[in-house]
């Protein structure tokens, strides 16, 4: 599995980091509240009572491992480790 690649843009935001999700997406470290494992309840009872419009799925039909809540209610899950996604959040600050 491919670990998240970090780069940097000049969009229409100006200057600021994101981790790329295996070409699937975006993450902007700045908007992250939580990662956590899929496999914790709690996280699953998250999922479960969110609607599916908070719900941004970026597993590409791989096996879900993280779970990432961003500051915006919506949560994302991932089919990197957390490990992996922790790495990259490290590297962005």
């Amino acid at each position: 599995m491919k670990t998240a690649d970090v780069c940097q843009t000049s969009a229409v935001y100006g200057d600021m980091n994101w981790i790329q999700i295996d070409h699937r997406g975006i993450l902007i470290p700045s908007r992250i509240v939580a990662v956590g494992s899929a496999r914790s309840a709690p996280l699953r009872r998250l999922l479960g009572d969110l609607p599916r419009s908070k719900i941004i799925d970026l597993t590409g039909g791989r096996k879900r491992q993280t779970i990432v809540v961003l500051d915006s209610g919506h949560v994302a899950v991932t089919a990197l480790t957390v490990e992996e996604i922790v790495r990259e959040l490290e590297r962005t600050l």
